[in-house]
């Protein structure tokens, strides 16, 4: 898995196998632990067109299209949010800076 300076990651798994679920989680706790602090994590069970009755998560189907467009908007929004956030923070730095100059 590759993920230096990644702003965000969408795991996904396969929900018609339990071990994937598993493994997507393993991949999730690396991620927290080991990438970058502010990372946004979604994760992603695929292919509920195969399943009658399914929980209402962040669950797609590639194959159906259904929910893939909505995980990617929801994930880059946060991501904008999150380098906002950032500048703000920047910004308020840089100005309590140039009053301590002054």
């Amino acid at each position: 898995m590759y993920y230096r300076n990644a702003h965000l990651a969408i795991v996904v798994y396969d929900i018609m196998k339990a071990s994937m679920l598993d493994e997507a989680k393993s991949w999730v706790k690396e991620l927290q632990r080991q990438a970058n602090p502010n990372i946004i994590i979604a994760l992603v069970g695929n292919k509920i067109d195969l399943v009658q009755d399914f929980e209402d998560y962040e669950e797609t189907s590639a194959k159906e299209r259904v929910g893939v467009q909505d995980v990617f908007v929801e994930m880059v929004k946060r991501c904008v949010d999150e380098i906002k956030q950032q500048d703000a923070i920047k910004q308020q730095t840089a100005i309590k800076q140039q009053d301590a100059i002054k």
